[in-house]
């Protein structure tokens, strides 16, 4: 969280100690564990910062599922699609899936082709639709399945999942 007086900046430079302490405290926690990871840029007062490398991303991804003992999801976090695209390239086989919402579409709301409710949604269409594409493709093939860390599983959900499943990349 940004502390009062704080800068985005200053704040995203805490990233990847600071998530790395939150998997260890929040880790045990439910089914799944939805994170963010460091932030490679960020924008305020419309100058860009440079905050993390790929190496750090990577490393604070791996101190996390290290420390994680189930399947972690990415968090889109509040960032663009273009830095979340970059993120979930650089730990996509850390995680066991994508969990972004508004950056892959948040830009169809202040397009200027956007003018009602019927404009909105070819908008979100066109932005949003092969941005999930995109995502979905890299999670298909680089990314574990989601119970690769469940140590036991029930014979009902056993049943449902095809464990020995090899993602396609004609699967679409």
């Amino acid at each position: 969280l940004q502390k009062p007086g704080e800068s985005k900046v200053e704040m995203a430079k805490r990233l990847p100690e600071g998530l790395v302490k939150i998997a260890e405290d929040f880790g045990p926690y439910g089914h799944f564990y939805k994170t963010q990871v460091p932030v490679l840029w960020v924008e305020e007062n419309g100058k860009i910062t440079k905050i993390s490398s790929p190496k750090t991303i990577r490393v604070t991804a791996e101190a996390m599922a290290q420390t994680v003992d189930r399947p972690m999801l990415l968090l889109s976090a509040a960032v663009d699609f273009e830095q979340y695209a970059a993120q979930y390239g650089i730990v996509a086989d850390l995680f066991a899936g994508p969990m972004c919402g508004r950056a892959y579409f948040k830009e169809a709301f202040t397009v200027d082709a956007t003018k009602d409710w019927d404009s909105l949604e070819t908008s979100f269409r066109k932005i949003a639709l092969s941005r999930i594409q995109q995502i979905k493709n890299l999670a298909r093939i680089v990314s574990k399945p989601w119970w690769h860390k469940f140590s036991w599983m029930s014979d009902e959900a056993r049943v449902l999942i095809n464990m020995d499943a090899k993602p396609k990349a004609s699967d679409a």
